[in-house]
């Protein structure tokens, strides 16, 4: 019986917190829906972590990222060299109904092209002004 309720609160949780990246993305037509979807029930305290695809180049998964955090609040940025020719982008905020959210993605850069600096061992934050930087290289190339 307790796994049951347990289990039932659970399934609650997640429910919400599908419900509330749905109604975002319906909300918010013409954002970047998510590769990958991962979650943890509110419960447990919710982690929503959303993945983008951004095609492998900086600008264009700047311009997706850029996106998202034009839909949120208490928006940070931060960046993280998964490797040396890899740097993810990450997009913390919350949706408008205060859920938690990271939005992210990485891009291939050329050897020896570190657009950041000091992100080598965890995700540092960022300006958010950078993404646009980034983004506007894609809308020139376009």
């Amino acid at each position: 019986m307790i796994n049951d309720s347990l289990n039932e609160t659970a399934l609650g949780g997640l429910v919400d917190v599908l419900d509330s990246v749905r109604e975002h993305l319906t909300v918010f037509g013409g954002l970047a829906v998510p590769l990958q979807v991962s979650l943890s029930p509110k419960s447990v305290g919710t982690v929503v972590s959303l993945q983008l695809s951004g095609r492998g180049e900086l600008a264009s998964l700047s311009a997706l990222l850029l996106g998202w955090a034009d839909t949120l609040t208490d928006v940070t940025a931060r960046a993280w060299y998964a490797n040396p020719d890899s740097l993810h982008l990450y997009v913390f905020g919350r949706l408008t109904d205060g859920l938690m959210i990271q939005v992210w993605g990485g891009a291939d850069l050329p050897p020896g092209v570190r657009p950041v600096q000091g992100c080598d061992t965890w995700r540092t934050e960022i300006d958010p002004g950078l993404l646009r930087a980034w983004a506007s290289l894609a809308e020139v190339a376009a």
